[in-house]
């Protein structure tokens, strides 16, 4: 498959020795049907490429259109996260706080009911004492 300098270079030939020996023919038709196959592998070998360079652009658009949705996306999960992370934080502190008053309440009873029963105790007393008495 010639460059196109040399289509270019061969035509300049055919028409230099046409305009010598035939006037006003400028190339045979072997002569033209060889520069038109010629032309015909250029044109093909141009689409060919021009077609990988636009597959290779495209590509490279959906690479970086691709890589800048990750990176959205990406940006919006840590501003997710971040969120997340100040809930779970106030969340801490109520369950700090109720496990706080949940103590408080804990002792709290406990001490009531360490009161009930000394005040059952006392009370159990001054009946056995009664009830000791009334038997004398």
């Amino acid at each position: 498959m010639g460059s196109l300098n040399n289509i270019i270079a061969r035509c300049t030939h055919v028409i230099e020795n046409n305009s010598q020996h035939r006037p006003k023919n400028f190339t045979s038709s072997e002569e033209k049907k060889d520069i038109i196959v010629e032309m015909r592998k250029m044109i093909k070998e141009r689409i060919k490429e021009m077609t990988e360079n636009m597959i290779t652009k495209m590509k490279e658009e959906i690479s970086i259109n691709y890589n800048e949705l990750l990176v959205e996306e990406n940006n919006k999960l840590k501003e997710e996260n971040e969120r997340l992370d100040e809930y779970n934080k106030r969340l801490d502190n109520v369950n700090t706080r109720l496990m706080e008053e949940t103590n408080k309440i804990i002792i709290e009873m406990r001490q009531m009911i360490e009161k009930m029963i000394k005040e059952m105790i006392k009370e159990m007393k001054a009946e056995i004492k009664n009830n000791i008495l009334c038997i004398d």
